[in-house]
């Protein structure tokens, strides 16, 4: 901070992971003296965390701290409120928005591996942001990864909302482009802009059953109902319908089934054993229980039947 600081207390707010996360500070002649992090989390491991990345602030006098290991959201919120109160207390320089032109890389810990953004930046302004690596979970990532780059160019700020049902994937963006700008310019300054959410109107709707949630369940339920001649309105938080069944990319297990055997279509034993090893063969997060697999497709026909 390039200002001589106000003499007061100033909170400054930011997003986090669950919830919004606030830093007090507390300013006497020009110095930092204190500093609070305050948020409704309550952990044993978040209060570490918390009281490190405050006595941090103190030392290095700015907002501009080492993320701890492990807790990268919870520093970034730190780091982008504690700027805010500085900003409160009269720091930050009118050049917090320029940027360095160029392209710059960075790498963010994803749902599924690290997550690799590209920032394009031109006349001071975020020009491009692409996801150019990832192996997020296919149709859950899909949409933060397209999304949210999106929005940041179109609104030219750092602030924008995480995406419902891909919030680790959301925020692994976020955290990425944020480490990516930084190269160019402060990404503190470019996460204190606003970020303007779209207004949907209200609408009244009738119906004689509403379903909340169109996952497989969901779904199932509605067409069980329509088929009985009932007015049906299904609600689901995410842009897309099928729930945790969209993991599986449309594959059934239906051995035994009689209704698949009617149908006169195959469906291997083996076979789908063979799918499942193939499937988690790059990459597992543990290993399969291959036993465990096989009596859930010995099992299988019944319940779809």
């Amino acid at each position: 901070m390039s200002k001589i600081l106000k003499s007061g207390r100033f909170v400054g707010s930011a997003k986090g992971m669950h919830d919004h996360v606030k830093v007090e500070l507390k300013i006497e002649s020009g110095k930092i003296v204190d500093a609070q992090v305050l948020t409704s989390t309550a952990s044993p491991f978040y209060a570490k965390i918390s009281k490190l990345l405050a006595q941090e602030i103190i030392s290095k006098q700015s907002s501009d701290i080492d993320a701890v290991s492990g807790a990268s959201v919870t520093s970034r919120s730190v780091q982008d409120a504690a700027y805010a109160a500085l900003k409160k207390a009269g720091g930050g320089a009118p050049t917090d928005l320029k940027l360095k032109d160029g392209v710059y890389t960075a790498s963010a810990s994803g749902h599924g591996a690290p997550l690799t953004v590209e920032v394009t930046t031109k006349a001071d302004r975020i020009a491009d942001v692409k996801v150019v690596h990832a192996m997020e979970t296919p149709y859950v990532g899909d949409d933060a990864m397209k999304r949210i780059p999106r929005e940041m160019v179109q609104q030219q700020t750092l602030n924008v909302d995480a995406i419902t049902g891909a919030t680790m994937t959301s925020q692994a963006v976020i955290n990425a482009v944020h480490q990516a700008l930084a190269k160019a310019g402060n990404p503190r300054a470019w996460a204190q802009r606003p970020f303007v959410k779209k207004v949907v109107p209200a609408e009244d709707m009738k119906a004689d059953v509403v379903i909340a949630g169109a996952g497989i369940s969901g779904l199932s339920t509605a067409a069980f109902a329509v088929k009985r001649g009932l007015k049906v309105i299904l609600l689901e938080k995410n842009d897309q319908i099928g729930g945790s069944f969209r993991y599986s990319a449309g594959a059934f297990a239906t051995h035994g089934s009689k209704a698949v055997a009617a149908a006169h279509q195959e469906n291997d034993l083996t076979e789908l054993l063979d799918w499942v090893k193939k499937a988690n063969q790059d990459h597992p997060k543990r290993p399969i229980d291959m036993a465990f697999v096989k009596y859930l497709i010995e099992n299988s026909g019944e319940t779809f039947d």
